[in-house]
């Protein structure tokens, strides 16, 4: 195979002439074909060279008076940024400061807002809490203001049941086979009583029934001194041939007899466990307080009694005839303890000491017995014993004095004895005590404007002539 020759390079052949006046490489053929388009070219430029060196002088100190002014503004501008970054920077500092102080005042406020709301809400809890605690005692207040308007309407109606009562009496056992039973009553009242025109009312009580009993009969009195004279006459059924079985009550209203019921249950339950006891009965007027003694004497009541200025201690005795050593002990000790109390001394009870005479204040046997150490204290503390009448009577047996009234002082006068009570074997002893009266008890005048005479009252008021007053 025939190899291609390469073609000549063209350019590397072409032959450049020398630098010319512009300074252009060119080959021969172009420069022939563009010489006198680059002269005239040429000669066009250093015309145009020639016609500008004027202006151009002017335009470069245009130029330099225009930068000379830039650059006095650029300064001025410069001065100014600088100025204002000055004032920028103090007012950045200003700013600051401010920004601090303001902090500084606000965490001061906050600190100052912080505590004035913890002693806010520390006054709220106190004035809150005094205000719950008022409306806590108010609510109190209120309550046991209802509960006191409760309980008067209640014993308002408790005492005007109580009046309704008052004038009437219940008759129990009477005989129910009389149809009416107010022929039966007034046999009654006439017998006991020799009443006949004070009844108001007489019914029977409840449903009448199969059985044997007769109901209670209720009869309603014209007065309650009709009452009392039928109560004071009550004794005159044992002895009637009609009536011996009938027994005559109070109409008690509901409360009184739920009362009256406890007491008795209690005085039962109290006579079953203890079998005896002893009982203070005093008036309402007389101002009366336990006195808390420290012997363990069984079985005593310690009392005092205040009036007016005067205090009287008052000690109530029951020593069993069985009392053991050191019961007597006690009753001992009892005794010196009670003489020690602020004011006047009254020791009073059944001591049961059937051998002592006290005629000669004296008991034989030793001194060691009950007895005589209970006298060697008389003599001692120069106490007085009262008594000089047998207290005791029983069939077969010898009186004794058995019930003593010891004194410290001359405080017992006339002193009397009177018939046991009930089946008692001991009498009733009575005495005053010197020096101490018991306050007048009040009485509320109460008007019974339920029985006035309204219709005479209107007939006078008819007759009367009003007359106005100066």
């Amino acid at each position: 195979m025939e190899r291609k020759k390469k073609p000549k390079d063209t350019v590397s052949e072409l032959k450049c002439t020398d630098n010319d006046n512009l300074g252009l490489k060119l080959c021969e053929e172009c420069m022939k074909c563009n010489r006198e388009k680059l002269q005239i070219l040429v000669e066009t430029e250093k015309a145009a060279s020639l016609d500008l060196g004027p202006s151009l002088e002017v335009y470069k100190s245009e130029m330099r008076d225009i930068t000379h002014s830039m650059m006095s503004k650029m300064e001025i501008l410069e001065k100014a940024i600088y100025a204002q970054n000055e004032e920028w920077s103090d007012l950045r500092k200003r700013m600051e400061n401010i920004s601090i102080i303001s902090l500084k005042q606000l965490e001061d406020n906050e600190k100052i807002t912080k505590k004035t709301v913890e002693k806010s809400e520390q006054v709220l809890m106190k004035y809150s809490e005094a205000v719950k605690g008022k409306v806590d005692t108010l609510a109190t207040d209120v309550k046991k203001m209802q509960k006191s308007i409760l309980d008067t309407t209640t014993k308002i109606d408790i005492n005007n049941d109580r009046e309704k009562r008052k004038n009437n009496i219940i008759l129990y056992n009477l005989d129910e086979k009389e149809n009416n039973p107010r022929v039966c009553v007034g046999k009654l009242l006439k017998e006991i009583a020799d009443i006949d025109s004070e009844v108001v009312d007489i019914s029977r009580l409840g449903r009448k029934s199969e059985e044997a009993k007769p109901r209670p009969v209720l009869v309603q009195l014209a007065s309650l001194t009709t009452k009392n004279l039928l109560f004071a006459n009550c004794f005159k059924l044992r002895n009637s041939t009609c009536f011996s079985k009938v027994i005559i009550n109070h109409d008690l209203s509901k409360e009184d007899r739920i009362s009256n019921k406890k007491i008795l249950e209690e005085k039962k339950s109290f006579a079953e466990v203890n079998k005896r006891g002893l009982v203070l009965y005093y008036k309402n007027s007389i101002v009366v307080s336990e006195v808390a003694m420290k012997s363990d004497f069984k079985e005593h009541i310690s009392v005092k009694l205040v009036m007016s200025k005067s205090i009287l201690n008052i000690v109530f005795i029951y020593r069993s005839p069985k009392s053991d050593e050191k019961n007597n002990k006690n009753l001992l000790s009892l005794l010196i303890e009670g003489l020690s109390l602020n004011g006047d001394f009254l020791m009073l009870g059944d001591f049961n000491f059937p051998e002592i005479d006290w005629e000669t204040f004296s008991c034989r046997g030793s001194d060691e017995k009950i007895e005589n150490e209970f006298l060697s204290i008389l003599k001692d503390k120069f106490l007085i014993q009262h008594i000089n009448f047998p207290t005791r009577f029983r069939d077969g047996q010898a009186a004794n004095i058995l019930d003593l009234v010891i004194s410290a002082k001359e405080l017992v006068r006339n002193i009397m004895h009177h018939p046991p009570l009930g089946n008692s074997d001991h009498s009733i002893v009575e005495f005053k005590v010197i020096g101490f009266r018991c306050p007048p008890e009040k009485y509320k005048k109460k008007y019974c404007y339920d029985s006035g005479n309204y219709e005479s009252l209107c007939i006078i008021k008819k007759h009367l002539r009003v007359v106005r007053a100066n």
